[in-house]
C-alpha cells in the first residue's frame, strides 16, 4: 500500500514539473509573438516606399523618353514623330497617376507633380506642333527652349522632392523598426534567460531532492553494466537489499572486465596478423605485375652481381632467353664493368647511373639508360641490387638531329654562325696554350645574288654547295669552315708560325674558287672575295677578330672583288665608314631621306620646255645635303641601287599622275637606269604596273641608257658560259621587253653624252 502511494507521489510531482514548463513557455512564446508581428508591421510600413520609389524612376525614365521624342520631331520636323511623342507623353502621366494614387492610399499627397508634369507636357507639345507647323514666330526659339526647360525644371525638381521625401520617410521608418527590434530583442533575451532560469531551478529542486537522488546510483550502475561500460566501479551505499543488489552489479562488472580484456587482446593480435598478411600479398602481388608489365627493363641481382631475375622488357630489349641471363654477372649483361667504387658506393646507398651501348644477341645495339640501386637487410648489409635498362635511343637520336640542326648548316652541312661563335674561343685558347697565330677569315662568292636571280636557287644551292667542297678540299683537318648564310662562309685557320702560312692559303682558296663551275650542264665562272684578321696582331678576342675580317672583307669587294685583303688598321676607318654609309642608306630608304629635283630640257628649234630628268638627292640626317656622286656608286656595289631606282620610278610616276589630276601642263619626265637595276629581270613588269596604277600614259616617262650601259650589260647580265652572239641577242630581248611594257615612251640611246639623273 505505502509503495502504491509512493508510486502516486511521484507522478503528481512530475506532473506538477511538466505543468510549470509549460506555462512559463506558453508566456514565453506569446510574447515572442506578439513582439514580431509589431516588428513585422513595422517592417511592413515602411517597405511600402519601394513601389513608390520603382515608380519615380519609371516616371523619370518616361519622361526622358518623351523628351527625347519630342528633340526628334523638333530636329527632324516630322509631323509624324509628333503622335510617339504624344503617345509616350500619355503614358508618362499614367504613371504619374499611379505613384499619386499610392500616395494618398499611404497618407502622401503628390498633386503637385501632376500639375507640373501637365505644364512640362503642354509647353513641349505646344512648342512641337508650333515647329511641325511653322508657326513660332522669328526670334522666340530661344525662348521657347527656355520655357520647356524651366518646365522641363519644375517637374525634375517635383521629382526629386517626392524622392527625397521618401527615402527621409524611409529612414525614419527604418530607423524606428531598428529601435523596436533592438528593444524587444533585449526584453526577450532577458526574460528568456530569467524564465530559463526559473525553470531550471524549479525542476531541478523538485527531481533531484524528490525523485532521482534515491535511484540514481543504482540506475547508473545497471546502465553502465548493460551498455557493457565495465571501467567504472560501482558505488555501494548502505548493507540493504540495494546495498547488497550493488555489490552483486560491482563483482559482476570487475569478472565481465577481466573476460572483455582477454578476449580483446587476443582479437586485437590475430587482426594486426592478418592485416599485415593481406597488405604484404597486395604488395608483392603489385609489384609482381608492375615489374613484369614495366616498359623499363628490370633485373635483380644478388650481392655478388649474379642475375637471379630479369623481367620479360629487359629480355626482350637485349633479344635474350631467360637461360641465357639467370647466372650470369651484371658486367657481361651491361657490356660495361662496374668499379669497385662503384660498387662501394651502392653500399652507402648511393644510385648508380649511366649511359652507354648496350649489345643484342644480333650483334646490334642501343643506347641504354642503366641505374641500379641496392637493398639492405637489418644488419645494412647489401642482399640484392635492382636494375633499370631504358631504351633511350630515340632520344638520342633526337639529341643528335637538334645538334646538327642548331650547329650546322642544312645545304652544305658545315658549321653554322652559332658554332663559329662557339668554337673561335676555343681555337683562341688552344693558339695561346701553343704560343701560335690563327687567322679569322670572311669570304663570300661574288654577283651571286645574279646567279639566283638569271639560273634559279637550285643552280644557286648546288653552286654554293660545290663552294663549300671546295674550301674544305684546300683547308687542313685542324681548321674550321663554316656557312654564315647565304654565300657568306667564315674560316679559321689555326697553328699559323706567321701571317706568311695563311697568305698562302687565301691565294689556294682564291684560285680554287676561279676554276669553272660545272652545274646542271652550265660552265660558270664565279670569284670570291676575301678578308682576313690575324690573332693576336688585329684581336685578342672574337668580336674584334671577326669584326676585322669583315671590314678586311668590305675593303676585298671594293677594290674590284675576286681577291683578299689582310686587315690593317690604317684602312680601318675606311671600310667602317663604307659600312656605316651602306646602313644609313638603308635607314633613309624607309625614313623617305631622299628626294627628286627635276632638270628641264628645251628644244633647239623652238626654244620651248620639251621635257625634264629626274635627279636624285639625299638629304643626310647630320651631313646635310648630299650629291649623287657621294652614295650611286656603293648603292650599285650593295645592289641598295634595286630598292633606290624603284622609289624613283614610283615618285616620278605618282608625280606626273599628280600634276595631271590638278590640270597643269606636263611633260616628259626621263629616268636613268643603273646596270644593276637594268640587269634585275624584274624591271620590266614593275615599270609597267607602276604606270598602269597611276593610269599614266606611257609616253609621259622616258628611260634613259647609254651605249656604255649595253656594253656593260652584255657581260654581266648573264652568266660567262653564254657566247658572245647569245648575250647580244638576250640584251636584245630585255630591251625589247621594257619596249614593249612603255611602247610609247622614248628609248633613247646615245654615244655621246648623256644626261643622267644621279649626277
Amino acid at each position: 500500500m505505502f509503495q502504491f502511494f509512493h508510486n502516486i507521489s511521484i507522478r503528481i510531482k512530475l506532473l506538477t514539473v511538466v505543468l510549470i514548463c509549460i506555462v512559463g513557455m506558453g508566456v514565453y512564446v506569446a510574447y515572442v509573438l506578439s513582439s514580431a508581428s509589431a516588428v513585422q508591421s513595422s517592417v511592413r510600413s515602411s517597405l511600402i516606399t519601394f513601389p513608390l520609389l520603382q515608380l519615380i524612376t519609371n516616371c523619370r525614365q518616361q519622361a526622358d523618353d518623351m523628351r527625347a521624342y519630342y528633340a526628334t520631331v523638333i530636329s527632324s520636323n516630322d509631323n509624324e514623330l509628333l503622335q510617339p511623342a504624344q503617345a509616350q507623353a500619355e503614358v508618362t502621366k499614367q504613371t504619374i497617376a499611379e505613384l499619386i494614387a499610392l500616395g494618398h492610399a499611404n497618407g502622401r499627397d503628390d498633386s503637385q507633380l501632376a500639375t507640373a508634369f501637365d505644364v512640362y507636357r503642354k509647353t513641349a507639345d505646344s512648342w512641337a506642333q508650333d515647329d511641325v507647323n511653322g508657326s513660332i514666330v522669328a526670334n522666340t526659339g530661344q525662348d521657347r527652349i527656355y520655357e520647356v526647360a524651366m518646365a522641363q525644371k519644375y517637374f525634375n525638381q517635383s521629382l526629386d522632392q517626392i524622392q527625397k521625401d521618401l527615402y527621409h520617410q524611409h529612414d525614419n521608418q527604418l530607423n524606428g523598426v531598428q529601435k523596436q527590434a533592438k528593444m524587444l530583442t533585449l526584453v526577450g533575451l532577458i526574460g528568456g534567460i530569467l524564465l530559463s532560469f526559473l525553470l531550471f531551478m524549479i525542476n531541478a529542486g523538485i527531481i533531484r531532492r524528490l525523485i532521482l537522488r534515491p535511484l540514481d546510483r543504482a540506475v547508473d550502475a545497471a546502465n553502465r553494466i548493460e551498455i557493457g561500460d565495465w571501467s567504472s566501479s560501482v558505488i555501494v551505499h548502505g548493507r540493504d537489499e540495494i546495498g547488497k543488489l550493488l555489490g552483486s552489479m560491482e563483482n559482476l562488472r570487475s569478472h565481465l572486465l577481466m573476460q572483455r580484456e582477454a578476449v580483446e587482446r587476443h582479437s586485437m593480435n590475430l587482426q594486426n596478423e592478418l592485416q599485415q598478411r593481406q597488405q604484404a600479398e597486395i604488395q608483392l602481388s603489385k609489384l609482381s605485375k608492375a615489374i613484369e608489365n614495366s616498359a623499363a627493363g628490370i633485373f635483380i641481382a644478388n650481392a655478388r652481381g649474379l642475375i637471379e631475375y630479369a623481367n620479360p622488357k629487359l629480355l626482350m630489349l637485349i633479344d635474350h632467353d631467360w637461360s641465357d641471363v639467370i647466372g650470369q654477372p651484371c658486367a657481361s649483361l651491361l657490356n660495361e664493368n662496374i668499379s669497385e667504387e662503384r660498387w662501394e658506393g651502392l653500399n652507402y646507398g648511393h644510385e648508380w647511373r649511366g649511359e652507354f651501348r648496350i649489345l643484342r644477341r644480333d650483334g646490334s645495339s642501343f643506347w641504354a639508360l642503366v641505374s641500379l640501386a641496392a637493398m639492405f637487410n637489418e644488419n645494412h648489409q647489401i642482399i640484392n641490387v635492382v636494375g633499370n635498362i631504358a631504351d633511350v635511343s630515340l632520344q638520342k637520336e633526337s639529341e643528335e638531329v637538334i645538334n646538327r640542326l642548331a650547329f650546322y648548316d642544312s645545304l652544305t652541312e658545315l658549321p653554322n654562325r652559332r658554332s663559329l661563335i662557339e668554337s673561335l674561343p676555343k681555337f683562341l685558347d688552344q693558339a695561346i696554350q701553343n704560343g701560335k697565330m690563327i687567322a679569322v677569315c670572311y669570304l663570300d662568292l661574288d654577283r651571286f645574288k645574279d646567279v639566283n636571280d638569271t639560273l634559279g636557287h637550285a643552280v644557286g644551292d648546288s653552286l654554293l654547295l660545290t663552294a663549300a667542297q671546295r674550301l674544305q678540299s684546300v683547308l687542313r683537318k685542324d681548321d674550321f669552315v663554316a656557312r654564315l648564310g647565304g654565300d657568306e662562309f667564315a674560316l679559321i685557320i689555326s697553328n699559323l708560325d706567321s701571317v706568311d702560312g695563311a697568305v698562302v692559303v687565301a691565294h689556294k682558296i682564291i684560285e680554287r674558287m676561279t676554276s669553272p663551275f660545272k652545274l646542271e650542264g652550265r660552265e660558270l665562272i664565279v670569284t670570291a672575295s676575301m678578308g682576313v684578321a690575324f690573332f693576336p696582331e688585329h684581336g685578342i678576342n672574337a668580336d674584334r677578330l671577326l669584326k676585322c675580317a669583315d671590314i678586311a672583307l668590305y675593303l676585298a669587294k671594293d677594290a674590284g672583288r675576286n681577291n683578299f685583303k689582310v686587315f690593317s688598321e690604317e684602312q680601318e676607318g675606311t671600310g667602317l665608314a663604307k659600312m656605316e654609309m651602306e646602313a644609313q642608306i638603308r635607314r633613309s630608304l624607309q625614313a623617305n631621306d631622299f628626294f627628286l629635283e627635276y632638270q628641264p630640257k628645251y628644244s633647239a628649234k623652238t626654244g620651248e620646255m620639251c621635257g625634264a630628268e629626274a635627279l636624285i638627292r639625299w638629304q643626310h640626317p647630320s651631313l646635310g645635303r648630299l650629291a649623287p656622286d657621294r652614295f650611286i656608286s656603293l648603292a650599285e656595289e650593295t645592289r641598295l641601287i634595286v630598292p633606290l631606282g624603284n622609289w624613283i620610278i614610283e615618285e616620278v610616276v605618282a608625280r606626273l599622275a599628280s600634276w595631271r589630276d590638278q590640270g597643269l601642263d606636263i611633260v616628259p619626265i626621263a629616268v636613268n637606269l643603273s646596270t644593276v637595276q637594268f640587269a634585275n629581270g624584274e624591271l620590266p613588269d614593275y615599270i609597267a604596273n607602276t604606270l598602269k596604277r597611276h593610269q599614266l600614259d606611257p609616253a609621259l616617262f622616258d628611260v634613259e641608257i647609254t651605249e656604255s650601259l649595253l656594253m656593260i650589260l652584255q657581260v654581266v647580265s648573264l652568266p660567262v658560259s653564254f657566247p658572245l652572239r647569245g648575250r647580244r641577242q638576250a640584251t636584245k630581248k630585255l630591251l625589247t621587253t621594257v619596249k614593249k611594257h612603255s611602247s610609247k615612251s622614248h628609248l633613247r640611246q646615245s654615244s655621246s653624252k648623256v644626261s643622267c639623273c644621279y649626277f
